[in-house]
């Protein structure tokens, strides 16, 4: 491992995840470059999500792990907010509890912040988990500039690839709205510089849309992205016509989606 670690905190988000954090975190610990802090943000889970926090703070105590308790369940955007707030390092790095990371990607990723100076945040490719995954990890092509509407039209940006700057001002807003979606858009069209990697470096351990995530309903997801198109409308960021494309594009996306589930079921 190298030997100084990264300036970077990371933050996790935890509900109801005593069965899949442990996960997460190991692939945190276990970097090939180390990070500097982790933050576990229990939001009020009403279950032993909270004392598992603790005994892996306990068990991991070489490693700075702050334990944060919410008093409300707010949604994982505002649990983001709360380790985000309390964040001592100058980049922040976002994975759910039941996602995890390439045991390199800090070391990547990382190296390509300090080689690129301009960069606000960056993101890089995510998959699906399986035992047979086995993805080539040399640096290779170049960073990609990630165009404001290219991702309006497609989100190519997941949480948990995502590394930024802390003190960018803006923060995700509610469960309301696709919170992450929601941030990355107003970054972009407020003029920073994300940046995307041509690897994959974190994998989700089920399907998207799979019934027991926070995105399993798809028509409760549909009505958050579509006011993601509305508050980007409103806060002139985007015009009529871009709003009314982007609404028309997404209900093509929803009844795609609705297909393949029912065909994967």
């Amino acid at each position: 491992m190298n030997a100084l670690p990264a300036p970077i905190s990371v933050v996790i988000p935890c509900y109801k995840c005593e069965d899949t954090v442990e996960r997460a975190l190991l692939s945190v610990i276990n970097q090939t470059k180390a990070v500097s802090e982790i933050i576990l943000v229990d939001d009020f889970s009403e279950d032993k999500t909270l004392d598992k926090l603790y005994t892996l703070q306990a068990k991991h105590s070489q490693f700075k792990i702050i334990v944060l308790e919410q008093q409300f369940n707010c949604g994982p955007g505002i649990a983001r907010n709360a380790g985000w707030d309390i964040a001592t390092e100058p980049w922040i790095a976002f994975l759910d509890a039941d996602d995890s990371w390439d045991l390199r990607k800090i070391e990547l990723q990382y190296s390509w912040v300090e080689e690129n100076k301009e960069i606000d945040f960056i993101s890089h490719g995510t998959g699906l988990w399986t035992n047979d995954t086995n993805v080539d990890l040399q640096r290779h092509g170049s960073l990609i500039k990630i165009n404001p509407y290219r991702n309006l039209f497609r989100n190519i940006i997941p949480t948990r690839s995502v590394l930024l700057r802390s003190n960018i001002p803006l923060r995700f807003l509610g469960k309301d709205y696709a919170e992450d979606y929601l941030l990355w858009l107003t970054l972009l069209f407020s003029g920073y510089h994300c940046f995307r990697m041509p690897l994959i470096l974190a994998y989700s351990h089920r399907q998207e849309f799979s019934i027991g995530g926070y995105s399993g309903s798809l028509w409760t997801h549909e009505k958050r992205e579509l006011k993601c198109y509305s508050y980007l409308y409103h806060n002139n960021m985007i015009g009529f016509f871009i709003w009314s494309l982007a609404t028309f594009f997404s209900f093509l996306k929803y009844v795609k989606r609705k297909i393949i589930i029912q065909f994967r079921d």
